[in-house]
């Protein structure tokens, strides 16, 4: 793999799937679409420049008949994050697993993915976020209304609640409402 579609790779971190749990959202960037599908909870499928890119493959959720991976990105060590059996599941020869940074850039738009945190200087300080996937869960990382003190701070275009198992994200979006950040909530949890 050439070292220029790692860091397009890597500056990425998306996920699509229409199969999936949650409604495949679809951005246009300057190098062809990128269509991010929510799985369940952290785990994202992402689909962009003909690359199959997962963030945080874990149970529950179901990859049976995803595609495989080009490339998969884990943003943390919690089980809920990062499962060995998920990744045989979405894995291929060839497949890289990384490690990877917060803020990824495709196509001239910016994504940031926020994995298990609170509302830290470091988030806050965030600039020219385009699409942001921000988590809240107690006790692991923050509730809904320091969640969108944060998200507040940064001020993405848009903001997608993830990782919010156990809180209301319609809290997070009325936080939100007035201040000009276009909130999508996506069922990241389905039956």
């Amino acid at each position: 793999m050439k070292i220029s579609l790692f860091f397009i790779c890597l500056l990425f971190a998306f996920t699509c799937s229409a199969q999936a749990g949650g409604a495949t959202q679809v951005f246009p960037t300057s190098a062809g679409p990128v269509k991010i599908t929510p799985l369940f909870h952290a785990s994202t499928l992402i689909e962009a420049g003909g690359k199959v890119i997962y963030l945080d493959p874990a149970k529950p959720a179901n990859f049976a008949g995803q595609p495989k991976a080009d490339l998969v990105l884990i943003t943390d060590i919690h089980g809920d994050h990062m499962d060995p059996a998920s990744l045989t599941a979405i894995s291929k020869p060839g497949t890289e697993i990384l490690a990877a940074p917060a803020v990824v850039t495709y196509g001239g738009v910016r994504f940031y993915f926020s994995g298990d945190t609170e509302g830290v200087p470091e988030m806050r300080a965030l600039k020219n976020i385009d699409v942001a996937f921000v988590c809240m869960n107690l006790p692991y990382t923050m509730p809904p209304e320091e969640a969108a003190d944060a998200v507040k701070a940064f001020h993405p275009k848009v903001v997608i609640p993830y990782h919010y198992r156990g809180s209301d994200p319609a809290i997070f979006q009325k936080k939100l409402e007035g201040t000009g950040i276009e909130v999508r909530l996506i069922d990241w949890y389905p039956k």
